[in-house]
Order: C-alpha cells, then sequence, then structure tokens
C-alpha cells in the first residue's frame, strides 16, 4: 500500500494544490482523506504526519506573495498563530495516543464538518463583497474611481472588512479559541488548519492589511498599466470601471482572510510535522512526492482561481468532503 501511495503521491499533490488554492484550504483536507479512502492499510497517524509536509510546502510558497501584497492582518495571525502554536502539541500527542478506529472516525467527522464550512466562509465573503457593492457605486459617481485591484490585493480601510463582529477583547479572544482548536487539529489530523481559520476571520471581520500602500504582486502590476491604458478614451475607461465591483471585493476580502490564515497556521503547521517526524510518522518519499506536487499545483490553481465563479468550487468541494468524510467513518467502523 505504500508503493502504491508513493507512487500517486506527484498526481494527488498536484490534484489537492491546484484544488486548495482554489478553493482557499490547504492540501491536507484533501490528502489525508485519498489515501485513508484509497490505501486503509496505510496508519492513520502516517498519513496525519505525511500529509503536513505538502502544507508547509505549500504555505511557505504561497504566504510570501499574500505579505508582499499586503493582504495579511499581522495582529490576527499572531493571535491565531500563538494559540495555535500552544495547542499544536496536543493535537499531536492526541494523534499518538488515539487508536486507529478513533483517528479515522475523527477524521470523517471533520471533514463532514468542513463540507459546510467552505460554502459558508464563501458565503460570508459574498455578502461583505454586496456590502462595498454600493460604496464603491458611491465613490463612482462622486469622483473617478480607483484602479482596479489585483486578486491579492487587500480591502481598503473602508470595507466591510474593517467591520468587526464583535468587540476588541470579545473578537481577541475568539481568535484565540479558533488558533487553539486549529493547532489542535493540524496536530492531530494532518491538516494545515486553514479550514477552521478562514471561515472565522470571515465571521468576525476587522481585518486590516499590514500595510495599504505595500508593494503590490505580479498581476497588480498588470492591472495598473491596463488602468493607465484605459485612460486614452472615455469608453475603455468606463469599460475598466464598470466590471463587477462585488467579485472585486469579494477576491480581496477573500485575499485578505487567506494571507492571514496562512501566515498564522504555517510555524504550527511546521511544528506538528516536526512533533510527527519525532515519533516517525512521516515518509518522506511520500512526503516529497506530495510536497512538488503540492506547488505546482498551486502555482497553475492560482491563475484559475481568479475566473472562477465564487460559489461553483466551494460547492463542489463540499460534495466531496461529503463523500470523503462518510466514507472515512465507514472504513473506522471496520478497523
Amino acid at each position: 500500500m505504500l508503493a502504491r501511495a508513493r507512487r500517486l503521491s506527484l498526481p494527488v499533490g498536484v490534484a489537492a494544490g491546484v484544488f486548495g488554492s482554489v478553493v482557499g484550504v490547504g492540501g491536507g483536507t484533501l490528502i489525508v482523506p485519498f489515501f485513508s479512502s484509497t490505501c486503509p492499510a496505510i496508519p492513520q497517524r502516517l498519513l496525519s504526519g505525511t500529509s503536513l509536509a505538502a502544507v508547509v510546502a505549500t504555505a511557505a510558497a504561497a504566504t510570501p506573495a499574500y505579505v508582499a501584497a499586503g493582504a495579511v492582518d499581522v495582529a490576527a495571525a499572531a493571535a491565531v498563530g500563538g494559540a495555535a502554536l500552544l495547542a499544536v502539541r496536543a493535537g499531536t500527542g492526541a494523534a499518538l495516543a488515539a487508536r486507529p478506529r478513533a483517528l479515522r472516525a475523527a477524521l470523517g467527522a471533520f471533514l463532514l464538518l468542513a463540507a459546510v464550512l467552505v460554502p459558508a466562509r464563501a458565503a460570508l465573503l459574498a455578502l461583505g463583497g454586496g456590502e462595498s457593492e454600493s460604496s464603491d457605486d458611491d465613490e463612482r459617481e462622486g469622483k473617478k474611481s480607483s484602479p482596479s485591484s489585483s486578486p491579492l490585493s487587500p480591502p481598503s480601510s473602508s470595507s466591510s472588512s474593517a467591520s468587526s463582529l464583535l468587540d476588541a477583547p470579545g473578537r481577541t479572544a475568539a481568535l484565540l479559541a479558533t488558533g487553539g482548536a486549529a493547532g489542535f487539529a493540524s496536530g492531530l489530523l494532518g491538516i494545515g488548519g486553514g479550514i477552521l481559520v478562514t471561515p472565522a476571520l470571515a465571521l468576525l471581520g476587522g481585518l486590516r492589511p499590514w500595510s495599504s500602500s505595500s508593494s503590490s504582486s505580479p498581476s497588480s502590476a498588470t492591472a495598473k498599466t491596463e488602468t493607465t491604458t484605459t485612460t486614452e478614451t472615455e469608453a475603455e475607461a468606463e469599460t475598466t470601471t464598470s466590471t463587477s465591483p462585488s467579485s472585486s471585493s469579494f477576491r480581496s476580502a477573500q485575499a485578505l482572510v487567506v494571507g492571514t490564515s496562512l501566515a498564522a497556521m504555517a510555524p504550527p503547521a511546521a511544528l506538528a510535522l516536526a512533533g510527527h517526524a519525532a515519533a516517525k510518522n512521516v515518509d518522506w518519499r511520500l512526503a516529497a512526492g506530495l510536497a512538488v506536487g503540492s506547488l505546482l499545483g498551486s502555482l497553475a490553481g492560482s491563475r484559475g482561481a481568479v475566473s472562477a465563479p465564487p460559489g461553483y468550487l466551494e460547492g463542489a468541494f463540499s460534495v466531496a468532503m461529503v463523500g470523503l468524510g462518510l466514507n472515512a467513518l465507514k472504513v473506522a467502523k471496520r478497523i
């Protein structure tokens, strides 16, 4: 079974990287249940530890782009990441002590939860984008609109992301609780934890980019060039400024949520990987294929994510998680 998993590691890593980057979840959420279903003889602990290599590799490659675009709330990332670092050892310890049946059952339950969380996050971000659409229309009526933002551009301070659901102490407590839960899940199941963090960040709101004037991503440069060209004629400028403000706001808000989650959960995932490696729960040949595949898939998927209609891919992800979750629960009963 392990030899088969190694042969499949590269394509599975690519698929996880593509789908994960498009939907905005870590590759471990797909890798662990896939191998649990197709290679049930492989111990769950080994899968959990090995998948973290792909999670860490993807986070290490993706996080700098979000940081460069300013799409990270440093304070929120520090709160979530700090709590996750404290909880990840407990999750790793629980994975080492738990029985295989309990781990498979926990995985199945988590996947069913994920089937709800990812579409919920997309809905929350879409609502935020819709709210900011009216303000964008008002700005266009009063003055010329600003250049269109890139997919990795953070929301402006006036966007709906700046409004928090809770007061400062309550929001901090919620971020710490989210980080603790995500860190424990990362150590226990071998996931990045972002699937818990991103819906919480979208719900709480109040995210602020670390620097609204930070350097933009490569796509930002392209957007600026296109905007400069459109000033040649009024018709071209009108065409540029009429492109779905709500969609642009959705992508900007999503970038800030995902970037903050990546920055918060990359260190805890690395710590969880180290813990599993110390317990010899990592197959490095399998991990290498998954890591390389995830990196390649993330690069390809990030380009397709921009043109994907919000909601459709999240729906497909939800269906897949339900199927994999039910299968994991079925396998757990037979162990």
